[in-house]
């Protein structure tokens, strides 16, 4: 999906160059369109990806 191959390519440079800047070297990321964030594969969904980016 369009989404997860953005989320894919984008959210670790994000959250480089934001949690850099910000206070506590904290970042959040807020998806208006997420749904529950639950599927058959846990991981791949949007909060589960940006998640395993994260870790």
């Amino acid at each position: 999906m369009l989404k997860h191959a953005i989320l894919d390519q984008y959210a670790t440079p994000f959250a480089s160059k934001t949690g850099s800047t910000s206070i506590a070297h904290r970042v959040a990321f807020i998806d208006g369109y997420a749904g529950p964030g639950r599927s058959s594969a846990v991981h791949r969904c949007p909060p589960g990806l940006v998640t395993s980016l994260a870790v």
